[in-house]
């Protein structure tokens, strides 16, 4: 069976294709298993926490990736296309004009392949730069994002020189990286789609991609149903449009992903919410203000006196408060009708009162939470949780920190003791 192949233009070099092969189609996806494969990709976290104060980064593009891969010859008959030869591809002359189909396949990787992600990132970025630390050519931290390579370090020179030493010692093993797309060492660097300023601790969306970004949501947020290939791509640029904004901006993500729960084709198609279309125009909103620029780190901000929180729930007496190491305080008594919610929600509307009557005193804080409950307190921390009644909690306090301009940290009063007497 010869599978679907198609191209997508690429964003970063206008007029050239990025060959698709639609697998999806066959089945030799769904027949795929892939779990031992599968891998989170933590770039951006990684990029922040190396690219430390007027640190200096330089990136590498690998060539042609997946390719590098060959595909053992059983699963060759899985890899066939038709493919119309144009009258430039014909050099023996056999098919002048460019008439008539041929069918071929492909005997290496390709974009579209269940399982070729995680197959490269084994051999690229376990092994391949394995190599390059063991021979002494890297020693820099590196983040890699598929084939995108990231070298972070102090010194300006030393970037640079590793930078070269690393593209040379890829292609004593075959492996080229484009030198069109090289970027030497600078402390404002682009990759992963953002501008990287480590003086100012800034990322930011390229100002094209804000209007674009902005101008999906709000078309979107029109729409009566969307396929799994709209939401998955609005799910997918809404979490680099939550990247340039504080921390807890996870729980705009809650209704897609919710939608798009057991959809299986990318043509299969779920009405919108109203609560999804909300947060689609609400994004929308926040990319207009912040225009796509956004912290990835927060050690300019001056850290605030942590606050303990904690709820009570027993048959006498429901109730919660809050202290703070600056010496401010309060408990309350929670009436029938909350008494009757989980203590999980308790927990979490103690926070949200403790934000709300010190928030205004948090402008350019860092602000540490010790919150006596863990699944609110490791819901907070991710920025959504699957629980409604706690993301509506969470979606409370991340509009706190954008509207008093402060960063919130949520931990567990348990690991801390700095409120402990």
């Amino acid at each position: 069976m010869c599978f679907p192949l198609g191209a997508v233009p690429k964003s970063a070099d206008p007029g050239a294709f990025r060959p698709i092969s639609d697998h999806a189609r066959t089945g030799f996806n769904d027949a795929s298993n892939d779990e031992h494969l599968k891998h989170s990709l933590r770039s951006a976290s990684e990029i922040a926490r190396y690219l430390k104060d007027s640190y200096y980064m330089a990136v590498h593009d690998v060539d042609a990736a997946f390719p590098l891969l060959p595909l053992s010859p059983i699963l060759w008959p899985y890899f066939l296309f038709v493919w119309s030869p144009l009258p430039e591809d014909d050099a023996g002359g056999e098919n002048e004009g460019g008439g008539g189909e041929w069918i071929h396949w492909h005997v290496c990787g390709d974009f579209g392949a269940k399982g070729l992600p995680g197959t490269f990132k084994i051999f690229f970025s376990d092994v391949v730069i394995g190599m390059a630390r063991s021979e002494g050519a890297l020693t820099l931290p590196t983040v890699i994002h598929v084939d995108d390579v990231a070298l972070i370090g102090a010194s300006q020179a030393q970037v640079d020189a590793e930078s070269a030493s690393l593209a040379s010692f890829l292609a004593l093993l075959g492996i080229l990286v484009k030198g069109a797309k090289h970027r030497g060492a600078a402390r404002l660097q682009f990759v992963l789609g953002f501008w990287w300023d480590s003086v100012a601790r800034t990322r930011a969306l390229d100002e094209l991609k804000v209007l674009e970004y902005g101008a999906m949501l709000v078309s979107l947020a029109s729409r009566r149903s969307l396929s799994l290939r709209e939401l998955q791509q609005a799910a997918g640029r809404m979490q680099r449009a939550i990247l340039t904004l504080p921390p807890g901006a996870s729980c705009l993500l809650a209704n897609v992903f919710t939608l798009m729960r057991g959809l299986l084709r990318p043509s299969a198609r779920r009405r919108l919410s109203r609560a999804c279309a909300g947060d689609f125009t609400l994004l929308a909103a926040l990319l207009r203000l912040n225009q796509g620029l956004g912290y990835y780190s927060y050690d300019g901000f001056r850290e605030a006196a942590p606050i303990a929180t904690d709820a009570s729930k027993s048959a006498r007496y429901v109730g919660g408060g809050y202290f703070s190491g600056c010496g401010r305080y309060s408990w309350w008594r929670y009436g029938s009708s909350a008494a009757r919610k989980p203590i999980d929600v308790l927990e979490g509307d103690t926070v949200v009162k403790a934000a709300s009557e010190l928030g205004h005193l948090w402008r350019k804080c860092r602000v540490p939470f010790l919150i006596d409950n863990q699944a609110f307190q490791r819901s907070a921390v991710k920025g959504w949780s699957r629980a409604d009644r706690l993301s509506s909690l969470i979606r409370q306090l991340f509009f706190v920190s954008v509207h008093c301009g402060c960063c919130l940290l949520y931990t567990s009063d348990a690991a801390d003791d700095s409120l402990r007497v």
